[in-house]
């Protein structure tokens, strides 16, 4: 056997094993695309999810932007819905004239290459895989094409069959926007750079979790977005306006209207009960919802004379919750709040979250545990300082139904 039929026999043989340990057609895609990605040194990808409403969405997507305002109609003339009228592979080459569009799927990125392969079984188009590499790298062989267009199939003979067509996810503006940051600091003559051309875009009334290990650069963009830190370059708007440059004092003010965090180590005043560590958020804004709502919310209205120290962590976690809702805060960013629970009351933290969503709010909560991305409505990994894949998550699963 010569090198090349080793090579994807190799691929081949991956593929099936990440096929085989998939439950949904989404984590056989991501498992296949992670395993394409590598072994053939392609930098970017999206599955584009087909939908009742005649369009291609963005559902899973490796690159360093959010491209979930994105959206192909079955009739465009870019390279994706060629694919998915045409159900077979499509490449567009930058040296080579094309008679199809890749424009605006990989926003600030020199493409030399794209290649789009429909995601399809016996009866049932679901989508299109699109792949790219860079000018300078190497472009896939066309055996390779074939065993990305074998994989597609393989994983959507074996896993789609359930899986009816969704409706269009719903498309908003961002309610908060972080573009190209870094942050770097310095310590004498050595500097360390925590974040490189990182982007995070929130939605409204959406639960995003921030994913990654520690030391990868979420908590430093946490704080960047809530006005704690200041960037070293790139920007962050919320709600249209810049807060990049902002003084002081406008943070403050921005953090106090627009703001609820809550943090792993709950910061609260030990000398004083739940009710007055929640007073204490009433004398800072100018329309406070009722401490009383706020501890029924997250499920602690008996608690209100108790000290901290009389509490267990999952309540004091909660009572954290309830003192951040206080302000009406359009955004809770929840840094790590379940790291330092057991399994059973973390699960009551995260129930405690779904509850404050139903009220309108958005969260972000960041993580390093997997399970909770089930929760959520859209998941961004981070590593090394960079947002490099996300994911929208169209069904998911309750906090009481999470296990590790």
């Amino acid at each position: 056997m010569d090198t090349q039929m080793m090579s994807i026999c190799q691929t081949l043989n991956a593929i099936n094993s990440s096929i085989s340990s998939s439950k949904t057609l989404g984590q056989g895609l991501q498992a296949c695309v992670e395993v394409l990605m590598k072994d053939y040194r392609l930098p970017f990808a999206t599955y584009w999810q087909a939908t009742q409403e005649n369009d291609l969405q963005p559902l899973l997507w490796y690159g360093p932007h959010d491209i979930s305002q994105r959206f192909h109609s079955f009739d465009d003339n870019s390279l994706v819905a060629k694919a998915y009228n045409s159900q077979g592979p499509e490449v567009w080459d930058a040296s080579k004239q094309n008679h199809a569009s890749i424009e605006g799927d990989f926003p600030d990125a020199s493409i030399g290459f794209a290649l789009c392969v429909p995601v399809s079984s016996y009866f049932t188009n679901y989508g299109v895989l699109q792949l790219a590499c860079d000018r300078d790298a190497v472009h896939p062989t066309d055996e390779q094409v074939d065993v990305i267009d074998m994989a597609t199939t393989l994983c959507a003979i074996t896993l789609g069959k359930n899986e009816p067509l969704p409706h269009s996810w719903e498309r908003s503006e961002p309610l908060l926007q972080a573009s190209h940051i870094c942050r770097t600091f310095t310590n004498g003559a050595v500097e360390m750079r925590v974040l490189e051309d990182t982007n995070f875009n929130v939605y409204p009334n959406e639960l995003v979790v921030l994913l990654g290990e520690s030391g990868c650069g979420k908590t430093t963009l946490l704080n960047i977005i809530a006005g704690l830190d200041e960037p070293s370059a790139g920007t962050v708007t919320f709600a249209g306006h810049d807060n990049t440059h902002a003084s002081e004092k406008e943070l403050i003010a921005f953090r106090r209207k627009n703001i609820g965090m809550v943090f792993q180590s709950y910061n609260l005043i030990p000398v004083l009960n739940a009710r007055q560590n929640l007073n204490l958020i009433d004398e800072l804004v100018e329309d406070p919802l009722d401490w009383k709502d706020a501890l029924n919310i997250v499920g602690l209205g008996d608690k209100a004379s108790n000290l901290p120290r009389q509490l267990s962590g999952g309540q004091q976690q909660r009572i954290s919750i309830a003192r951040a809702l206080v302000k009406k805060p359009h955004i809770i960013l929840a840094d790590e709040p379940t790291a330092a629970l057991d399994y059973d009351t973390s699960i009551d933290i995260l129930q405690a979250m779904e509850d404050v969503q139903r009220t309108g709010c958005t969260i972000v909560i960041v993580t390093h545990n997997e399970e909770i991305c089930r929760m959520a409505n859209r998941v961004v990994r981070m590593r090394s300082g960079k947002a490099y894949q996300q994911y929208i998550n169209l069904g998911p699963v309750a906090a009481k139904d999470l296990v590790w």
